[in-house]
């Protein structure tokens, strides 16, 4: 009895590490295309946290939704960190929401 258990558990094993290989075969070739690993080199490690952050900040402030109000104030936070990090001197909280409310009043003489 121990020696059937003992084939059955083999040969789970060699089954899991079957599927195993083949998929890491397939992750393998699916990550193989240029195109595909630049843009996930980006997303692990962004060339630029201050870029994302202003890319990010505008697209929450110009996304069409009913809440404007209530997204704007994030959307100007992320844009106004984005600005404050390109700068040498480090910064605080204060910092970000005077540049977020400079960004917000901006904004609003805008429209």
């Amino acid at each position: 009895m121990a020696l059937k258990s003992q084939a059955k558990l083999s040969k789970s094993i060699a089954d899991s590490l079957t599927r195993t290989s083949q998929d890491r075969a397939h992750v393998a070739e699916s990550i193989s295309n240029a195109e595909t690993r630049k843009m996930l080199d980006d997303v692990v490690k962004p060339r630029s946290i201050s870029k994302t952050l202003k890319k990010l900040g505008i697209m929450i402030l110009l996304s069409p939704d009913p809440l404007g109000p209530i997204t704007d104030v994030p959307g100007a936070v992320l844009l106004s960190a984005s600005y404050l990090m390109k700068g040498r001197e480090p910064i605080g909280v204060e910092s970000v929401f005077r540049e977020a409310q400079q960004a917000l009043c901006d904004l609003q003489s805008l429209f």
